[in-house]
């Protein structure tokens, strides 16, 4: 069986981009020839590096409809192949009309959580529109959003969501990584979809304590994530700003880099935190288990469905703060290694650190270990091809 994943543009060390690589090498760990098709690939990318040139198929044209009959050209060549597509849904419908190819699509974000996603910006949409914002921590964010689109930006969302919509129903399995994203393909395309999650390589990978963390003996709270503002780090920073009142010597540390950097610095300065915060700047994919492992607590409040970060945390011993809004493992959750919280209840967020530090001892690794073989690369493409054969 041949296996295309294709990702319009491969341009970025991004969340959707790691799952793709990820996607690719645990098939090819299960003997499969599988190949990633885009339209753009950037070679120099962190996460490029593990992935064979031959495998990469780009379908480069300085025009647009060039690229689609190019891709178009590849499906009716490979007509036995399985094209699973992750994005670029308008390209992926008109080059799979009268290609005979089989083909799936992979969500990654559901809309109600992602402002770039502009399917409920559509004009048909409405009843839909004010669904998502019943059902979202952020309404004021896609309010604000919303409101900078002119018509004609609506009618191309428009467009492009009734082509979406249509891809959605012909394709022969949609699959997303959530329940909430599995109601979401309901309520938008009355498809049924197939709940599919992934994480990790290993369960309990080897990893290396990072010496500057490790020469703290304070509680050490850690964020890993691109800073921007959906991932919600100015929240964690005010609640560590209180929590800070029964434990000074407790440490905040901060990886990654983004267009919220300078926010965020400022933010610690106003909060009076500068000698409790520590901004590690990026931290490479190979250090990344090394600094999960070195730290008491990981938090992440991302505004997203399911987060790869928490299941990497847990693999490596470390307990969990996140979102409610998340799909995370309830026997986890019950079991107190992973705490969910409302990003918007400061309060909440105080008294779930507080438990979570009291709790840093009682990491039983191996009863997690066995959880987490539900979340490997592996079982996520075994548990895809069960839908493609």
């Amino acid at each position: 069986m041949r296996i295309l994943l294709f990702y319009k543009n491969i341009t970025i060390d991004g969340g959707a981009e790691r799952l793709l690589v990820e996607e690719y090498l645990a098939f090819k760990r299960l003997g499969y020839d599988v190949c990633l098709v885009t339209f753009e690939f950037n070679s120099n990318l962190a996460i490029g590096e593990e992935i064979k040139e031959e495998d990469v198929i780009i379908l480069k044209s300085k025009l647009w409809l060039s690229s689609v009959y190019q891709f178009f050209s590849l499906l009716k060549r490979n007509k036995g192949a399985h094209c699973i597509a992750s994005s670029g849904f308008v390209e992926c419908y008109f080059a799979s009309l009268f290609s005979g190819a089989n083909i799936h699509t992979r969500q990654h974000h559901p809309t109600s959580m992602d402002i770039e996603n502009t399917n409920k910006y559509s004009l048909l949409r409405r009843a839909e529109y004010q669904n998502v914002l019943a059902n979202t921590l952020e309404p004021s964010w896609i309010e604000h959003c919303r409101s900078k689109f002119s018509l004609r930006s609506s009618l191309y969302f428009t467009l492009k969501d009734i082509i979406e919509s249509r891809l959605a129903k012909r394709a022969n399995n949609v699959f997303v990584l959530s329940a909430f994203a599995q109601l979401e393909q309901d309520l938008f395309y009355s498809v049924k979809s197939e709940v599919i999650q992934g994480a990790l390589r290993c369960t309990a990978p080897k990893y290396n304590l990072v010496q500057s963390l490790q020469e703290n003996k304070a509680l050490k709270v850690l964020s890993v994530c691109r800073l921007e503002r959906q991932k919600r780090v100015d929240r964690s920073l005010m609640a560590f700003s209180k929590f800070l009142k029964n434990q000074p010597e407790a440490k905040f540390y901060i990886g990654g880099r983004g267009p919220e950097e300078t926010y965020l610095r400022k933010l610690v300065c106003d909060l009076n935190i500068e000698k409790s915060v520590v901004f590690l700047g990026f931290i490479p994919d190979e250090l990344l288990l090394d600094y999960f492992g070195s730290a008491d607590v990981f938090i992440n409040l991302d505004w997203a469905d399911f987060n790869i970060t928490v299941y990497e945390a847990l693999s490596v011993g470390t307990f969990v703060l996140t979102s409610n809004e998340g799909d995370c493992d309830e026997i986890l959750i019950a079991k107190n290694y992973i705490t969910q919280v409302n990003p918007h209840d400061s309060e909440g967020i105080v008294k779930a650190l507080e438990l979570v530090s009291q709790r840093t001892l009682l990491f039983d690794q191996e009863e997690v270990s066995r959880r987490l073989e539900a979340y490997t690369w592996d079982n996520f493409c075994r548990s895809t091809l069960e839908f493609l054969q």
